[in-house]
């Protein structure tokens, strides 16, 4: 995998959401060298749990998640659970196992926002520590923490190969999965399929290009066999039944299911398409813009949305416009029937106007010739309200987009990366802070004081 030029930084422990961490014990082979199955590491597992990012901390290097509920038999004692990225020094005793990487937990880093949801496995080591796989979305990471700490995980290393042995669908849709598995000696038949990547690599699955193949899974399956676990994947819960939650009177009702739509994986997402287009006309703007997300999921396919996403750029709550164009510019060059509205959306003032220019860029990578004044407000994008000042170097990169994080800021995670002698087709580029904003890395000199 391509990496970005980096370099590591500790964490700093002081701030509202973190606190001293201890230093985490060697790991096992659960978490070093994962079961060859997903059921086999579901039975093995002491705690299955379904969470939901609760606060993120990218210059520090912490999610904290909540739970939402268990998914295995037994109750795991603690609500919230912080998981530490250190990408400067190993933590003590992990010795040669510990294996940071920044892209990889840039990319966790950068996926986690508030009310996302991801699914953790944990074995409670009777020699003392915890060891844990998470998934979020396209992504397995593998943490450890010390014996007597249920809250605190440090993060040892991502693990690609599961995305193609274990599964790499939505965290949603795997927890499904796991409340469906049969336990041991049941008869297999009966085991759920899941979604993994069949052909492609990691980054061809983030941007939709991957080949997805079905796998049975279940506790019995204990050793990985494609010629006796390969099926045809079919998702376990119907896309018409959610979408059809999005007319509910309740609007927790509402909210779920577009939430549920905006990380659904696979092509039975695109009949909830037209349900999602009459939403967006809702009287609720969290429904508006709840709906306006989950049509950035690139499974929907929802180019017939165009029309009704271009009045959304109207819409008289700015949250909703916004979402709007993160939707059209999630459309790429299908979006291209948008562009003269775009355009008089990015006459507005703040975050309208640059999600609007993101979106024009999106669709057309090559537009700031006919729209010169796209530069200037990705310029500000990626200052990152400020963060950054004294542009150094601008390259144009658009193959570094992932999983449709069309703006990361990487610096934020690694620091400062130090000057770099070629990058792609770019050469002798400074030593400075690292910012993405499709189809661009912005190299900046300087960056503001930390609050």
């Amino acid at each position: 995998m391509l990496r970005t030029p980096r370099v590591w930084c500790g964490l700093v422990f002081a701030c509202a959401i973190v606190t001293a961490v201890p230093p985490p014990p060697p790991a096992g082979a659960y978490i070093i060298n994962p079961l060859p199955t997903l059921g086999f590491t579901a039975s093995e597992s002491t705690h299955i749990l379904l969470v939901r990012v609760e606060k993120v901390n990218r210059e520090k290097g912490v999610i904290v998640y909540h739970k939402v509920r268990d998914l295995s038999g037994k109750k795991y004692p603690k609500d919230t659970l912080k998981h530490a990225f250190n990408l400067k020094d190993a933590p003590a005793g992990a010795g040669k196992l510990f294996r940071p990487d920044g892209e990889e937990w840039g990319f966790v880093l950068n996926w986690a926002e508030p009310g996302k949801e991801a699914v953790i496995f944990i074995r409670k080591e009777n020699n003392g520590g915890d060891t844990s796989h998470t998934y979020i979305d396209q992504c397995w990471y593998g943490s450890s923490s010390t014996a007597d700490d249920w809250v605190w995980f440090h993060t040892l290393h991502t693990s690609p190969d599961m995305l193609r042995n274990y599964y790499c669908g939505s965290p949603a849709q795997l927890a499904v999965a796991v409340e469906k598995m049969s336990g041991r000696g049941a008869n297999l038949d009966d085991n759920p399929v899941v979604p993994t990547l069949k052909e492609g690599s990691v980054s061809d699955l983030r941007a939709g290009r991957g080949k997805i193949g079905g796998l049975r899974v279940g506790h019995g399956r204990r050793n990985f066999n494609l010629e006796r676990d390969t099926a045809e994947w079919e998702d376990p819960k119907a896309a018409d039944a959610i979408a059809a939650n999005l007319a509910d009177k309740d609007g927790a009702v509402r909210l779920r299911a577009a939430t549920e739509l905006a990380h659904w994986f696979g092509p039975e997402a695109k009949a909830a398409v037209p349900a999602l287009i009459a939403a967006l006309k809702h009287d609720d703007p969290a429904t508006r813009k709840a709906v306006a997300t989950a049509l950035a999921n690139y499974h929907l396919d929802a180019s017939s949305a165009v029309p009704a996403l271009c009045e959304a750029l109207k819409d008289k709550d700015s949250e909703v416009a916004v979402k709007a164009s993160e939707a059209l510019c999630a459309l790429r060059e299908k979006g291209k029937d948008a562009i003269p509205a775009l355009r008089e959306a990015m006459k507005a003032d703040g975050m309208r106007g640059e999600a609007a220019a993101a979106a024009l860029i999106g669709i057309d990578p090559d537009i700031e010739a006919e729209v010169p004044a796209v530069a200037g407000v990705l310029q500000k994008r990626a200052s990152v309200g400020g963060k950054y000042r004294n542009q150094l170097e601008r390259i144009k990169v658009p193959q570094d987009l992932a999983a449709r994080q069309f703006l990361r800021d990487q610096a934020a995670i690694v620091g400062v990366s130090p000057a770099t002698p070629a990058y792609r087709d770019h050469k002798n580029l400074p030593k400075g802070y690292w910012v993405y904003v499709y189809p661009y890395w912005y190299i900046w000199g300087e960056q503001s004081a930390l609050k």
